[in-house]
């Protein structure tokens, strides 16, 4: 049985690979021509490939479970149409055992995933995303790209954050309080160049500062000054990313700074669940790809195979779509947004598997 279960992942993974190589190439190349469109400033074609070769990685594991639905069809039917599967099965292999043998290379792609997306995409990205947008701007203006973040009852919009506490281009506006009224007006306006966290404080170097008094308003410009704030480099690196872009660890820690309260915060808790069951989703998708296998005839083609596979990874992805945002506007918990369309799909593929025996 080892030597079977290692032809059957074999088949399973080269499948899948050459799937997510094609996939890959082809996003590559269609975000490479729309990072073209965007050159501008020191932004050139050089620093737009390099953009794109840090986002792959990232990319690689966005598409992971439709590569191995696909993988699985291809992968499996051809043994099914070489009639191998109908061998296989007539010297009393069990349906179950052929599931474990593809899913036991499924478990690989879905361990060397996670391992990406905890560890190496989120860094690639944010270095990848401050690189593009300091590239496109400039450090010494506030550009129209960049971060807006709130600290306290103050902003700030950052125009590039680098990975450990390196900031570029950071605009401040502080507010104070109106006096026998809830509102707040703008005290102080200030703009450093370059802020770095140092000895565990942030210095601010080259900053020029603005304050509005009563009837005037006073500009300095200051060498280097501290800058006193509850800000860490972690909290800044993750809010520099989307919530897709974030590792697990790094969609918990945010969303509990943000608040379990506000809103916002809900879109960062349902991309931690998302992604917590990722797993889940790529082993039912695989289970149904395995179900078409065994219920389909051997004159089935790979094309109609392969038709298959994208309608229901379209269908699974459409599902949690619609589902996220509802969880988000009507208050239900994102668990339920994100284990729904996943239940389904094993149950289908359950259905179906427990139909073929």
């Amino acid at each position: 049985m080892n030597i079977l279960d290692r032809y059957i992942g074999g088949i399973v993974l080269r499948a899948t690979a050459t799937v997510l190589f094609v996939i890959l190439a082809l996003d590559t190349m269609n975000e490479l021509l729309d990072q073209m469109s965007r050159l501008d400033g020191n932004y050139t074609f050089n620093a737009a490939l390099a953009y794109v070769a840090l986002r792959i990685p990232g990319s690689a594991v966005d598409y992971l479970g439709f590569s191995s639905l696909i993988g699985c069809l291809i992968g499996v039917g051809g043994l099914s149409n070489s009639s191998e599967l109908t061998v296989i099965r007539a010297a009393g292999v069990s349906t179950l055992r052929v599931i474990g043998m593809v899913l036991k290379p499924t478990l690989v792609i879905i361990l060397i995933g996670v391992s990406i997306s905890e560890f190496v995409a989120p860094k690639l990205e944010q270095i990848a995303e401050s690189r593009r947008d300091l590239l496109r701007g400039n450090s010494i203006y506030q550009q129209e790209y960049g971060t807006w973040l709130k600290d306290g009852i103050d902003y700030l919009h950052v125009n590039a954050i680098y990975p450990g506490g390196e900031l570029f281009g950071v605009s401040r506006f502080e507010l104070e309080e109106i006096e026998n009224s809830e509102g707040r007006e703008l005290s102080a306006l200030s703009f450093a160049q370059s802020v770095r966290f140092e000895n565990g404080v942030w210095n601010e170097r080259i900053v020029t500062e603005t304050r509005f008094l009563s009837d005037a308003t006073e500009t300095d410009i200051i060498a280097v000054r501290l800058w006193d704030t509850e800000l860490t480099p972690d909290i800044l690196d993750m809010a520099s990313l989307s919530p897709e872009q974030l590792s697990l660890q790094g969609l918990y820690s945010y969303s509990h700074y943000l608040g379990l309260d506000t809103s916002f915060a809900s879109t960062y808790r349902l991309a931690f669940w998302t992604k917590f069951f990722d797993p889940l989703a790529i082993a039912a998708l695989v289970l149904v790809g395995l179900s078409f296998v065994y219920g389909a005839s051997r004159s089935v083609s790979i094309g109609q195979r392969i038709f298959v596979g994208i309608m229901v990874a379209v269908v699974f992805q459409q599902a949690q779509d619609i589902l996220g945002p509802a969880s988000i506007i009507w208050g239900f918990s994102p668990l339920i947004a994100v284990l729904t369309p996943i239940f389904i799909t094993l149950g289908i593929g359950a259905f179906l598997l427990a139909r073929q025996k």
